[in-house]
């Protein structure tokens, strides 16, 4: 059994989902603030992820997806362009912060 989180991140709305296997277990909706930045939006994500983990009993993560308006380098994993909401992302490492948290 292997287990997902799905994010989207809406102009509005962050959604946070679990997966099990192909199976959505549980979706948890924030509101995106507009005076957020990318940094305080990760922090978010963060404690998001760790209470779906929690509360889905889960000892492991197989692997991230994020939906986000820009455009996404997918061979290395890092942000090239973007909304201006989320502007201090321009560059940001996926991969690393996604190792750094959940590896």
């Amino acid at each position: 059994m292997k287990n997902y989180i799905v994010i989207d991140m809406g102009g509005t709305r962050l959604k946070i989902g679990f997966f099990r296997n192909t199976q959505l277990m549980k979706c948890n909706v924030v509101s995106s603030c507009a005076q957020e930045n990318f940094e305080n939006t990760l922090r978010i994500f963060d404690a998001e992820i760790k209470a779906l983990i929690e509360l889905q009993n889960a000892s492991s993560i197989a692997g991230i997806g994020l939906s986000m308006p820009g455009i996404i380098d997918t061979k290395d994993n890092k942000i090239l362009s973007i909304n201006d909401k989320y502007s201090d992302a321009v560059s940001f490492d996926l991969n690393s912060w996604a190792k750094e948290h959940w590896n």
